[in-house]
Formats: structure tokens, sequence, C-alpha cells
């Protein structure tokens, strides 16, 4: 992977997005906020 830095960066970028999603689900399944900083 440190070979190929872009496709490393586009990996990491869709993991962290999925689990942003997830989270947002969640957040709003339990009915809570979430602050996004950043």
């Amino acid at each position: 992977m440190q070979k190929n830095n872009c496709l490393a960066q586009s990996i990491s970028d869709s993991a962290w997005s999925s689990f942003v999603t997830k989270l947002d689900y969640k957040a709003e399944w339990f009915g809570k906020p979430i602050l996004r900083i950043g």
C-alpha cells in the first residue's frame, strides 16, 4: 500500500466515509446529535 500512496489515500477516505455514514445512522437511531469538526 505504501508504494501506491494515491490508492491508499482513496481506500482510507472510503473507509472513513463509510464509518461516518454508519455513525450518523446510529446517532439518529438513538436520538443523539453529531458534531462535525473540520
